[in-house]
């Protein structure tokens, strides 16, 4: 997917929409994730197309996945996930996520 104004826009919504955020979301394409130990980069883990992992966040970049017990991000273009959500042109049509609702001030009196 070509990098441009629409998929900026793209990720900017995505953040504000995190009720329609699936649960999982499928590799489309072979991907590299690093595997530390203690911070440091001990080797290398490759996942083929159709692996199945579970989102934890979006970020203005890319998504936040667990791969074998550890958070990694992965290209938002090598998964599923605009996809799932209806394309660009169907997450930028969705609602925003109401805002948190505000803790409730104690009442003095």
């Amino acid at each position: 997917m070509a990098r441009g104004e629409a998929w900026d826009a793209v990720m900017r919504k995505m953040q504000r929409i995190r009720s329609r955020w699936p649960g999982d979301v499928l590799i489309k394409k072979e991907s590299y994730f690093a595997l530390k130990d203690g911070g440091e980069d001990v080797g290398y883990i490759s996942l083929k197309a159709g692996t199945k992992l579970h989102l934890i966040e979006i970020k203005p970049e890319h998504a936040i996945v667990v791969v074998a017990d550890a958070i990694c991000p992965v290209p938002v273009e090598n998964t599923d996930l605009v996809d799932r959500l209806g394309g660009i042109s169907g997450i930028l049509a969705l609602p925003d996520d109401p805002p948190p609702a505000e803790a409730a001030s104690p009442a003095h009196g």
